[in-house]
């Protein structure tokens, strides 16, 4: 009758750990830093793990002031840097659970 209050006990445990686990890896994502560089090696765009941009940098002095094309690349590397961060941050999370999904937390 009692046999299942030790698993429910060790299950309890491994929640505070993973919550506990959590938070540092929180602090941890909150200095990380990502960066992606456009295809042609215009633009380098750094974000955090918290998925925000932390710094935009032009690579070329050749960049002719076509504004459409300069979006163009900023998007890319913007999106390819946030791309980064989230599978670092999807990573870290699977090494916390043990693989168990969590239902996109982050």
């Amino acid at each position: 009758m009692f046999g299942n209050l030790g698993d429910l006990a060790k299950l309890m445990q491994q929640a505070k750990d993973i919550k506990k686990n959590m938070a540092k890896m929180r602090e941890e994502l909150a200095v990380a830093r990502y960066s992606a560089i456009d295809a042609n090696n215009l633009v380098r765009v750094t974000v955090s793990g918290e998925f925000t941009v932390t710094e935009v940098e032009l690579l070329s002095n050749n960049l002719d002031g076509d504004a459409r094309m300069l979006t163009k690349v900023i998007q890319e590397a913007t999106n390819n840097a946030l791309y980064a961060a989230r599978n670092a941050a999807a990573e870290k999370m699977k090494e916390l659970t043990g693989g168990v999904d969590l239902g996109g937390l982050l």
